[in-house]
This record gives structure tokens, sequence and C-alpha cells, in this order.
């Protein structure tokens, strides 16, 4: 009589290599996998300037866009049209509006030089630029200079011009905006309201706010209140207070932040994730959140960027468009061992939440997943399976192991 031992089938955990079941295939928006942003490809090429662009700015349904050899050109995006409107203005570029003699104007401003219609002006550099109560005010470092009112061309520091000083201790400042009856400062550390008094003069008030490490150029006006980002937080401020209204940046693996942009009530925060270019953009409205994929670091107001070849985008955040949910689709994922297998279990480490659909050639299950570790007990014998995430949100997918039963090793 012959003695017969059978081999006790061997259980296996495996841990996905997301370098190995991520590829072009994937079907992804608004999503991070692996430490990979997914994002969706939401952009048009609207014109080609085939130039290095510096600077770019949007105002009045145009944009405006100052070139490294000093040329200043306008692209009206109504007309598609563009055309030359200035040369060698300086080292920066910034465009603000003003109601002189009842009449709209568009200034801008640039180091050394500014441009309204024919008429230029001497404007103190500065990398940040508000018009309030009929003056252009800039700052650069500490310093705030302003001009007279409804004249561009006074910044002599008489009576009517000048200039005013932060605390060196709060920081540089990152940012300016005019909201109501006030112009706000706001430096990497504190927040300055500036009001007049009854002799015409600027006052310089430092608000009780406890703020830190505001970043250069995220300070926008978005919906009745100021947004501005701060550690990876997106904060608001309503004239007397601070609160958090974002903190899903965290979950993020971000190498870098280049500043924010509006588009109608969306604040875009233009972001370097892995050494591609994104915007993580949130709707003031209702607090939802995307991540659209970017060509360049170099983004302004009306959802436009330039690439390094001068190549104009528009990205899709126009009023009307909708960029609701997170979705991503894996390619078909296999076992890499030949014999017979049964697929006990997967699990998901999961930032935010999400509807999850596993197809297989046995069939298809679907499962509900909430933040932190899911653990799907499955007992499938399917070859190979398909993963198919849904959500509302953002969401980010940092980790997937499977546990399996092989039989006959």
């Amino acid at each position: 009589m012959v003695k017969r031992y059978l081999r006790k089938p061997s259980l296996k955990t495996l841990k996905l290599k997301f370098s190995d079941i991520l590829d072009i295939t994937d079907r992804a928006t608004n999503c991070v996998i692996g430490k990979q942003i997914r994002p969706a490809l939401r952009q048009m090429l609207v014109t080609d300037f085939a130039k290095e662009i510096r600077y770019l700015c949007f105002k009045n349904h145009s944009v405006y866009v100052y070139t490294k050899n000093n040329l200043l050109i306008k692209y009206d995006e109504k007309t598609g049209q563009t055309e030359t409107i200035a040369g060698a203005l300086g080292e920066s570029l910034i465009v603000e509006e003003i109601t002189i003699n009842g009449k709209n104007e568009t200034l801008m401003i640039s180091g050394g030089g500014g441009y309204v219609g024919t008429k230029s002006f001497n404007i103190p550099y500065g990398k940040y630029s508000a018009i309030h109560g009929g003056r252009c005010f800039t700052a650069d470092n500490n310093t705030v200079s302003f001009c007279a009112p409804f004249d561009f061309s006074e910044y002599s520091y008489s009576e009517l011009s000048g200039a005013f000083n932060t605390q060196e201790s709060d920081g540089e400042i990152t940012g300016l905006c005019s909201m109501g009856e006030f112009l706000y400062v706001f430096c990497q550390r504190a927040v300055y309201k500036v009001s007049l008094n009854d002799n015409s003069i600027f006052v310089l008030t430092k608000l009780p706010v406890t703020v830190s490490q505001i970043e250069h150029g995220s300070v926008k006006s978005v919906g009745g209140k100021i947004l501005f980002l701060s550690g990876k937080k997106v904060f608001a401020f309503d004239g007397n207070s601070v609160c958090v209204v974002d903190e899903r940046m965290e979950q993020l693996n971000l190498s870098r932040i280049n500043g924010a942009s509006v588009c109608g009530e969306k604040y875009a925060i233009n972001v370097t994730v892995d050494g591609n270019y994104a915007q993580y953009v949130l709707n003031a409205v209702d607090n939802s959140v995307q991540i659209v994929s970017a060509v360049s670091s170099k983004c302004t107001d009306g959802g436009y960027m330039v690439d390094d070849t001068g190549k104009l985008y528009k990205t899709l955040l126009s009023e009307g468009d909708i960029l609701g949910g997170a979705f991503w689709q894996s390619k078909p994922l296999y076992f890499s061992s030949p014999y017979a297998k049964n697929l006990l279990e997967i699990s998901f480490f999961l930032k935010g939440q999400a509807s999850l659909k596993i197809s297989g050639d046995t069939g298809i299950s679907e499962f509900l997943l909430v933040d932190g570790v899911n653990i799907i007990r499955l007992n499938s014998k399917s070859r190979f399976f398909t993963l198919e995430f849904t959500s509302d949100d953002c969401f980010e997918l940092k980790e997937i192991a499977v546990k399996y039963r092989i039989i006959g090793e």
C-alpha cells in the first residue's frame, strides 16, 4: 500500500508595487495612486506665441504675456486674436483695473515702467499690486508704495503719494488684496489692515490673527473672502478672523508650490508633484476639490497657463465646466504563479472615501471603502481582476496588498 501525502496549500501575501500596475492605459481623474498624481488632461491649446514667456496675467477677457525678449503681447479670448502692444517694460508684469474720469482703463505695471494705452509712468517695482481707493499699490519685501489718487504718474512721495513698511519680523510681504473699504497686506507671519485717518494719512494696523508661513503668491480674493495657503492648508480671511477651509492638500506628496490663480469661484493652487505640474482646485462655493494636470507652473487668473515654448493653454475651469468626482481604473492584474490560485482577500490603505468595483473572469463585486485600512474578503478563483474606484471627491490610494492560497505548488 502506497501512502500519499498531500501538501498543505500555502498562503501568500503580496504587496502590489504601484510601479508595476500603473501604465498609460490607466483611466484616471483627480486622484493620487501610490504617490503618483493621476490627473485628468483637462486643457486645450488656444494659441502659440512661439516665444519664451517671463510672465502672464489675465484681465477683461484678455491675456497679457511678457516675453523674455521684452515684448508685451495681448491675446483676446473673445476674438482669438493676438497683438504686440509694447516692448521693453521691465522685469515683471501685473495687470490691474481702475476707473479714471468715468472710463475704465487697464494698467500694466512692470519694474521701472508702466503702460496705459499710449501713456507710460514711472511706477515702483513690486512683486504684488492692488488697486484700492483710486490708488495703485505695489509691494516688495517689506515696503508698500502708493501713488496719488487717480494719478499713476505721481510717486514722488508727496503728501498724496508715498510708502509705508511692515515689520521685518513678520517676514516678507506675500500678497496685497482689497476687500470692502480696506486694503489688506499679507506677510509670511502677519496680516495688516490699511486705512485712511481723518488727515488722509494711511494707518497700518496689525490684526490679532495667528498665521504662519503664508505662501508667496497664494493670496487671492475669491467669493467675497480672501483665500491663502499656509503649510499645505487653505485658509479663509473675512476681514476679522482666519479659519481653515481645506486640509486635503496634506495628502499629496508635493515637492513645490508655485503660487495660485483664480477662475470664477475656483481657487487653483499651482503645484509640482513628483516632477509633474498640476493644479489643486478648490471650489469656494461647495468646498469640493479636484486635481487637474498642467503644462507649466506659469499660470494666471482666468484658467490660463503657458509652457516654456510659448504655447498658451486654457484649463477647463470656467464657470460652466464641471470637474466632478475622482476615478481610477487599473489595468488587469494577474498573479505570477502558474499554479491554481484562490484569492482570499485584498486590503487597501486609502485616504478619503471611494466606491470600489472588483471585476474578474468569474464575476463582479462592489464595495464601499472608507478612510484608513480596508480588508475585502473574496475567496475568488479569478485568474485576473481589475480595480475601479469612483468618488465624489479626490482620494489617495496609498497601498494595495493581496492574500491568496496556492494549490499544487
